[in-house]
């Protein structure tokens, strides 16, 4: 959806004209492909994450955990997702594309908490069994962690499946969008509440790891995208009416110039 309506500043035409300037004429067709194939499951895994961690950080500042090096370690957290949330907005044109993308990612974080919280779930049960004093509040970081490593892996593939494809890699003009600074900020919070050795420890977690995959599929499902998309259009008929209206402008301008 994110692609159609073509809410980001970061255009094809900015790359390509870039691209003309450095004299590389031949690969033009394909990075401006690349660019608008930035996919919107990017956006979803993020967003996924961004709430994943602000429950953990509204549990984790109430439990007698916060405080010294983890408060540090969080708040640093904190001001990394929020220069990726500050990049992200300031992308949009404007305000009602802003909304059109908000009303997408809210309809399908509506579909996607449960599998989240299953997979809490599944974090507390481990903790529970390894007799953790303080296993609620950790069940909501190492969810909060798992959903990180969701999002990086997400974008990272998506790049490596783009190379692969299309011939070429634009991770780079996308870098606003990775949230691997996070990721490893959220690693050493891990590390400092849970253990080094978390992940390690986790992977012969039989319920955790079908918790992990099920997110993964429902943020890859294809129906989900859709039916969220669908909606948020649906609800904002009027953008979308003014949007295909001025592209339907530019490309009678463009077809009258060439006559």
């Amino acid at each position: 959806m994110s692609i159609a309506i073509n809410v980001n500043k970061r255009g094809a035409n900015d790359l390509v004209r870039r691209m003309a300037r450095t004299r590389v004429i031949d690969m033009q067709e394909r990075y401006r492909k690349a660019v608008d194939t930035f996919s919107s499951i990017i956006y979803i895994a993020n967003d996924t994450a961004g709430f994943a961690v602000f429950d953990a950080m509204t549990y984790l500042k109430k439990s007698p955990l916060y405080r010294q090096k983890v408060k540090k370690v969080a708040n640093e957290s904190n001001k990394l997702y929020d220069m990726y949330m500050t990049r992200l907005h300031s992308n949009f044109l404007d305000a009602e594309r802003e909304k059109l993308y908000l009303d997408f990612a809210d309809n399908f974080q509506d579909t996607v908490k449960k599998h989240v919280e299953m997979l809490r779930l599944s974090a507390f049960q481990f903790l529970t069994k390894e007799q953790h004093p303080n296993r609620e509040v950790l069940s909501y970081l190492i969810s909060a962690f798992a959903c990180l490593i969701l999002a990086v892996d997400v974008f990272d593939g998506f790049f490596k499946a783009q190379q692969e494809h299309i011939g070429c890699n634009v991770r780079k003009e996308c870098a606003d969008f990775y949230l691997k600074p996070v990721h490893d900020k959220w690693r050493e919070l891990i590390s400092l509440t849970v253990g080094d050795d978390l992940e390690d420890r986790m992977c012969h977690d039989k319920n955790f790891q079908l918790a992990c995959r099920c997110l993964e599929k429902q943020i890859a499902n294809d129906n989900s995208l859709n039916a969220a998309a669908s909606k948020a259009m649906q609800d904002n008929k009027k953008t979308i009416i003014k949007h295909l209206k001025k592209q339907e402008n530019e490309q009678s301008i463009c077809k009258n110039i060439k006559t």
